[in-house]
């Protein structure tokens, strides 16, 4: 459901003139915070776009990170092997 505008709830409400100069302070006051909120809503909206893009770039990172690790693994398990004397390594 979408929210009404301070516009849209004063036709809808069929304020007349004269309510509409007695309210006068009020209505400019939600008009202006009307403002605020879509101001707000917009940065609201590029701050998320920029967290799902951090985040995005921070999991290809981890990924890459761990394929790194698996490969230092990997070469430090060939060390190890390569450096076990004779007699500690089995073959078949």
């Amino acid at each position: 459901m979408k929210a009404k505008t301070v516009d849209e709830l004063l036709k809808e409400k069929k304020v007349t003139k004269e309510e509409m100069e007695l309210l006068r302070d009020i209505i400019e006051e939600c008009r202006e915070r009307e403002k605020r909120i879509d101001n707000s809503m917009v940065l609201l909206r590029r701050n998320l776009q920029n967290l799902v893009e951090s985040i995005g770039t921070i999991q290809e990172k981890a990924e890459s990170l761990l394929k790194s690790i698996e490969n230092l693994k990997d070469a430090l398990d060939t060390i190890y092997l390569l450096t076990l004397p004779k007699e500690k390594f089995y073959r078949e």
